[in-house]
């Protein structure tokens, strides 16, 4: 066991043997003589927060190459693939992964799925899933805008070695500011989506390659937002999971797939609208949590809520649980006890979690001692102050890491 007054030693380090924690942490003066490189490190955080993206998928086919009347070739957009989704890569060992989980790739080298197994890497909707206006060219990104102001733009710069483009931050009106988005933009902008996110059978193999699909339909992009923001309500995040669960590495896993959706479209006559709508179908991305995790959930809920009334749970229900045997609760039922009550307090997985009755940090730092007595009240503030909020809030940040650390603390003892 590390030694709980360890300066800097972290709350994970105290509870935790040592062969299953290393220590990495910087001093406050360390810390600081860090600084980010303008204009490359210093990145707007909802513009790729991953750096390089190695794995892509799309909803078509590859472009498809054309020619005009006057026998030029041109490459025209592909076609859409359906219920099926398109995964691509260079890179050879993620290649050999994904053969061996989604089957042969085709004769283009892609691989076709109906179902891409994900996790998140951020617990920020913003972050995970980066939206705005977007115009393009053939050479690139022209102008970037939320419809109120204009954020990236191109600019042809000039230098000794000739022109060149480069995308510059702004922060200008945009002329599109209070208009409906059936208006069509003049500078070409369409709404764009970019869903960043963790191949699972990559990340099970410690392979911390990130993914991204673009998406460009108001349908797509309007879904997939609300589709996030409502799991971060239901569940209290979209990464790490709070209950213990190695074989998803500890996090929430999601399936990426499709639908058919019916939606309204302008009906256009001689390429004016006429003011009538028609109905359409299309296949639209479609996103939930893997029904076997939250099979999962529901079990360590019921132990929980048994734990809290002091019913006595086996030893072999524990274990079972621990690994992602479900079948193992329904052997509770057979014990025949009194029920306890106890206060109704919000628990890990409740829907009112415990954080939202802290008036102060010093009801959050009394709740840890309870939970961590092992560790120095000293200890407890210094992580609090370091610790990065959620959604501008530290309270609800608090309350997973202490969970999460007595959640490892049981799985390794």
């Amino acid at each position: 066991m590390l030694p709980a007054d360890e300066k800097n030693s972290s709350i994970v380090a105290s509870y935790l043997p040592a062969r299953h924690y290393t220590q990495c942490r910087f001093s406050t003066k360390e810390r600081e003589s860090f600084m980010a490189i303008a204009g490359l490190t210093n990145k707007d955080q909802t513009f790729n927060s991953l750096g390089r993206v190695e794995v892509k998928v799309f909803k078509g086919t590859r472009k498809q190459i054309g020619t005009t009347r006057e026998g030029k070739e041109y490459e025209g957009y592909g076609n859409d693939l359906g219920s099926k989704l398109r995964i691509t890569s260079d890179n050879r060992l993620i290649r050999t992964i994904l053969n061996s989980s989604y089957g042969p790739p085709d004769a283009n080298g892609d691989f076709l799925t109906e179902e891409l197994r994900v996790y998140f890497p951020f617990d920020e909707v913003e972050r995970t899933f980066a939206t705005s206006m977007s115009a393009y060219k053939g050479s690139g990104l022209e102008i970037q805008c939320d419809r109120t102001n204009i954020l990236k733009k191109c600019v042809m710069l000039q230098d000794s070695k000739g022109q060149y483009r480069q995308i510059v931050d702004c922060n200008a009106p945009c002329p599109m500011q209070g208009k409906p988005l059936s208006m069509k933009c003049d500078r070409g902008c369409n709404a764009e989506g970019q869903l960043f996110f963790y191949v699972k059978e990559l990340l099970d193999k410690d392979l911390m390659i990130a993914g991204r699909i673009a998406l460009h339909s108001l349908e797509d992009v309007s879904y997939v937002d609300a589709k996030l923001r409502e799991f971060k309500e239901m569940l209290g995040t979209i990464t790490n999971s709070p209950f213990p669960c190695w074989w998803y590495r500890h996090k929430v896993p999601f399936i990426l797939s499709r639908t058919q959706v019916k939606i309204k479209t302008p009906v256009v006559e001689n390429k004016m609208r006429t003011g009538k709508r028609a109905d359409k179908v299309v296949w639209a991305i479609a996103l939930q949590v893997d029904p076997e995790y939250m099979e999962l959930r529901r079990a360590w809920m019921e132990l929980e809520e048994r734990s809290r009334r002091q019913l006595p749970v086996s030893q072999s229900v524990v274990k079972g649980l621990l690994r992602g045997d479900t079948s193992v609760i329904e052997d509770i039922d057979a014990i025949d006890v009194e029920v306890v009550e106890v206060p109704a307090q919000a628990h890990i997985l409740a829907a009112a979690p415990l954080w939202m009755d802290w008036k102060s940090p010093q009801d959050a730092i009394a709740w840890a001692i309870e939970k961590l007595p092992l560790v120095s009240e000293d200890q407890l503030w210094q992580q609090f102050n370091d610790l990065e909020p959620i959604n501008g809030k530290k309270a609800p940040a608090w309350f997973s890491m202490i969970e999460s650390v007595v959640a490892q603390q049981k799985y390794a003892d």
